[in-house]
């Protein structure tokens, strides 16, 4: 391997091309639900620097079927490169295991290669959220859940699938209810309360770390109307049954304690107020009351005079008249 890079460099300082350019750093690939795309930086500040990026299935995996081939064909050049750009975007299988490597050219001046850690899509890209749609189903008394990737999932068949949650939206615990590819139905709900589903990724029947669960969607299961409608009959049954016993007993207890109850009605007995004085002897009964004003002017005003005439009898019939005034 020594004497290999030896005869390399000798090669390029024969024609002139020996490296001078530093080679790329930060080579990283990031991948989000199967979008992967690999970025590097430069220490470089030329303008004019075009990058080549390779690519090359696993070294154990790749000889394996692949015996007697050099180090050299392993390598691939990526449909980006060349590139003046920092980044590329990957599009090989996602079940690759592969490797990645970058260098710059500027002329004849080429740096050494940069190579990237082992990525595979199908273990290191982060999925997620899916998205839940949910459909109450009232008169059956469930839920049902449809669940869709944000990525095309056509390459999982049946080894992708989804750890369906739900819970009261008062409880804190969620419940697991079933591993699904895509639909499931949550049934045996309880009338007029409010679930919540929440759906996580599952890789080959374990959950998948590398993964966003969806957010918690609620749903409330409303009554149907036929059970709306028994509901209904039932309640007006019992106020009009209720209102028939409150009467009923209202009847028998007033036939039962008439007296009590005429008793406790009548109007309190109250004597009259001038007789209450009479009795206390503040008044006089019979005496009229003398108003101030008679008194204070019954001085001024004059009298009428009274002539009284009498006859008094002497005898042989004649009489004598006499008048007093």
């Amino acid at each position: 391997m020594f004497f290999k890079y030896l005869i390399t460099l000798l090669y390029l300082t024969h024609r002139g091309t020996l490296t001078l350019l530093s080679p790329p750093v930060n080579v990283t690939v990031e991948s989000v639900n199967l979008q992967s795309e690999l970025s590097w930086s430069s220490v470089t500040n030329t303008e004019n620097v075009w990058y080549t990026v390779q690519y090359r299935v696993n070294r154990e995996l790749f000889q394996s079927s692949n015996k007697g081939s050099s180090d050299h064909d392993d390598w691939r050049v990526l449909e980006c490169s060349p590139t003046t750009l920092r980044r590329c975007n990957l599009t090989f299988d996602v079940f690759t295991n592969a490797m990645l490597r970058v260098r710059a050219q500027d002329g004849e001046q080429i740096s050494p290669w940069s190579q990237s850690r082992p990525f595979k899509a199908v273990d290191q890209s982060l999925f997620g959220p899916p998205n839940v749609t949910l459909w109450p189903r009232p008169e059956k008394g469930r839920l049902d859940v449809r669940i869709r990737d944000p990525f095309d999932r056509k390459d999982f068949l049946n080894g992708l699938k989804y750890r369906l949650y739900y819970k009261k939206a008062t409880d804190s615990n969620w419940t697991i209810h079933s591993d699904t590819l895509s639909s499931a139905s949550i049934e045996n709900l309880e009338a007029g309360l409010n679930y919540c589903v929440q759906a996580r990724y599952v890789w080959r029947d374990k959950l998948r770390p590398n993964s966003i669960p969806s957010t918690p969607k609620c749903a409330i299961i409303s009554e149907s109307e036929n059970s709306r409608t028994i509901r209904t009959v039932w309640v007006t049954a019992l106020i009009i049954v209720l209102t028939f016993g409150l009467l009923l007993m209202c009847f028998f207890m007033v036939n039962r304690n008439y007296n009590k109850f005429k008793q406790a009605l009548q109007p309190p007995l109250r004597m009259p107020e001038h007789l209450h004085k009479f009795l206390s002897g503040e008044e006089q009964f019979l005496q009229p009351p003398v108003s101030s004003s008679s008194c204070s002017s019954s001085e001024e005003e004059p009298f009428d005079k009274i002539s009284l005439v009498t006859i008094e009898d002497q005898g042989g019939g004649g009489g004598e008249i006499n008048l007093n005034t």
